[in-house]
């Protein structure tokens, strides 16, 4: 009887200590600033993903899934006009019943609204700076205010004194904007 105590006893603190744990966390990475962002990018824009396709392709000699998103531009905040509808390559996706993750890279859902920083890859192609660094979803507060919140995907940053998401977090897309055609002039 008293073994059996310590083993539901021993089994109650292992399960307290599961649900109390602190969070693991799965990539970590350089903090990247405001100013480095928008430096690094060749376009900032309000976007809305529409729809995306995920393939299997060879990326630095393996095979894995990548998945471009066709968005459309809702509003250029800084950079070139590349148009009204981009598409934008990701790493990661599902491809039938295998999905790959790749962390800290953003992820566009169809029609979940982000502020976007987009640089051109080697091959000519979009994609998103500083991978979820460079990503903002976008969703009203309470009293209707459209705030910028960081990419629930980004890793966890390092030196995040500085960085775009601390400058940028919480802030009304307004003053987002503002902040970032600053720096776009700073270039």
């Amino acid at each position: 009887m008293l073994e059996r105590l310590r083993a539901v006893a021993a089994l109650s603190l292992a399960l307290l200590a599961l649900v109390f744990a602190p969070r693991a966390e799965g990539s970590v990475a350089r903090a990247v600033t405001l100013r480095a962002l928008v430096t690094r990018s060749a376009l900032v824009a309000t976007c809305t993903p529409l729809e995306a396709t995920s393939r299997w392709e060879n990326v630095g000699g393996r095979r894995r899934i990548v998945t471009d998103t066709r968005v459309r531009v809702d509003r250029r905040v800084a950079g070139e006009a590349l148009g009204g509808e981009l598409i934008v390559r990701t790493l990661g996706g599902q491809v039938g019943e295998v999905g790959q993750v790749v962390s800290g890279e953003a992820v566009l859902i169809p029609g979940e609204a982000s502020l976007l920083f987009f640089t051109r890859r080697a091959d000519g192609q979009l994609a998103v700076t500083a991978l979820a660094q460079g990503q903002f979803r976008l969703a009203p507060d309470a009293q209707g205010v459209v705030r910028l919140h960081p990419s629930p995907w980004r890793a966890t940053l390092v030196d995040a004194r500085d960085s775009a998401a601390r400058a940028l977090a919480g802030r009304a897309l307004p003053e987002a904007t503002r902040l970032i055609e600053e720096a776009a002039r700073a270039k």
